[in-house]
Order: structure tokens, then C-alpha cells, then sequence
């Protein structure tokens, strides 16, 4: 009964059920803090096994849908930016994701110094860009598409490439590459 209550509430959306605070899982009658820790346990441990699965098996990737699908559960319910990397070989065969800065509402600082240096210690040949707009606005600002192209830059000059910028939003994406802001 208790569960049904919370997802009637929720309108049956796991995706706002996993946004919940436990402050508001406890305003549901039936739920104490010890349920609404162990709900939004659950789903941390699942966003954290997601995120895992998409680095212990060698997969190929082949398009920013795919991009999306694996960085959307990581990022979905943040409320602050954050920019993560996809190092990729040179079949696009994903070696690895991290998470390379964390910002604030609006904006994150990433580095390319950093990102290539991650970049050949990884020995990958490409990456994708990924970062979260808090918003829900998946568009990237003119910061986003002037760093974009610095980042490009800084990559092509050690013989590394961008393959793709995804910029995330409330259940959409945007991709450099589909809109030709990157060369793949």
C-alpha cells in the first residue's frame, strides 16, 4: 500500500520517484526517514551500478544516443553542472568515463590542459564530452560552443579528437556533432 501510494504521487514516474529527497519521501504517510533512506538508497546504488556497467564491459559507441542513454541516470538529478569524458579507441570502443569537473548551476570549468594529459594516460585517441545543463535546457550556451572548440583545438594539436560534445538535459540531449560543431 505504501508503495502504491508513492508512486501515485510520483504520477508513476520512476525518474521522479529517483529525484525525491528523503524530506519529501517522509511527507508520504507510511514512510519514516529509515524507508525514505532505504528508497533513495536503492536508487543511488542503481545510478552507481548503471554508471559501472557502461566501463567493466568494452562496447562500442555509435552515436549520441547511445552517449545519452549511458550518461543520462548519472546526470539527471544534479543541481549542479558537472562535465564528464568518454575516452575512446580508435574503433570508438568506449576504455573508460570519468568525471573530469563539477560546477555550479550554470557553468563547470574544464580544463584542456587536464583533458589531454587524462587523455594520453588513458592512451585513448578520442573522447566525448558529456556535461548536464540543470536547467532541462539541453541547448549549449555560447561559453559551451567557444570552450567546445578551444577543447577541439588543444585535442587536434596532440593528435587526439573530439569525437562528440552531448550537453544533457530534463530527458533530451543535444550533440555537437549532429549539429556539425565538431568534425568527427
Amino acid at each position: 500500500e505504501v508503495a502504491q501510494t508513492i508512486l501515485s504521487r510520483v504520477d508513476g514516474e520512476l525518474d521522479t520517484l529517483a529525484g525525491m529527497s528523503v524530506d519529501m519521501l517522509c511527507e508520504v504517510e507510511g514512510v519514516g526517514t529509515g524507508k525514505a533512506v532505504s528508497i533513495a538508497a536503492a536508487f543511488e546504488l542503481g545510478r552507481r551500478w548503471f554508471s559501472e556497467c557502461g566501463t567493466t564491459k568494452r562496447h562500442k559507441i555509435a552515436g549520441p544516443e547511445e552517449v545519452f542513454r549511458m550518461m543520462y541516470p548519472i546526470l539527471r538529478d544534479l543541481d549542479s553542472e558537472e562535465c564528464w569524458v568518454i575516452y575512446l579507441n580508435n574503433s570508438n570502443y568506449c576504455l573508460g568515463k570519468e568525471r573530469i569537473s563539477i560546477g555550479g548551476i550554470d557553468s563547470t570549468v574544464l580544463d584542456s590542459k587536464v583533458l589531454v594529459r587524462k587523455t594520453l594516460e588513458k592512451k585513448a585517441v578520442g573522447v566525448i564530452l558529456v556535461h548536464n545543463h540543470p536547467s532541462g535546457n539541453a541547448m549549449p550556451s555560447a561559453a559551451d560552443i567557444s570552450r567546445t572548440r578551444a577543447i577541439s583545438n588543444a585535442l587536434k594539436a596532440c593528435e587526439l579528437s573530439l569525437v562528440d560534445h552531448v550537453v544533457i538535459g530534463s530527458r533530451n540531449y543535444y550533440s555537437f556533432s549532429d549539429e556539425r560543431l565538431v568534425s568527427v
